[in-house]
């Protein structure tokens, strides 16, 4: 539907549901999908990439998301849990060869 193949979207809605191209359920749902998607075109119309970035970085509740994230990042390669999942099984299998396990 957002690319233009209304006609598509019907018949698959239709295929999908087990009903008639013409039923009133399918024809009213296609109909709700195609002025949600005019209503986020109007609401976005004009938004660049830089109008996102603003909308990520400066809305607190989008940066504390952010600054959770981060540490927690930061936090776990600080601790070496990944050096040990990585490293270890391979020195592990270099010692099972020495000992012959």
């Amino acid at each position: 539907m957002k690319v233009g193949k209304r006609e598509q979207a019907l018949t698959t809605l239709a295929r999908l549901r087990n009903l008639p191209v013409d039923n009133e359920f399918v024809t009213d749902e296609i109909a709700d999908i195609h002025r949600q998607l005019e209503e986020e075109q109007e609401a976005t119309h004009g938004n660049g990439f830089f109008s996102h970035l603003r909308e990520i970085f400066l809305v607190k509740s989008n940066l504390y998301r952010i600054y959770l994230g981060l540490f927690s990042q930061i936090m776990s390669q600080w601790s070496g849990a990944q050096s040990m999942t990585v490293s270890l099984v391979h020195y592990l299998c270099k010692f099972c060869k020495i000992v012959h396990i």
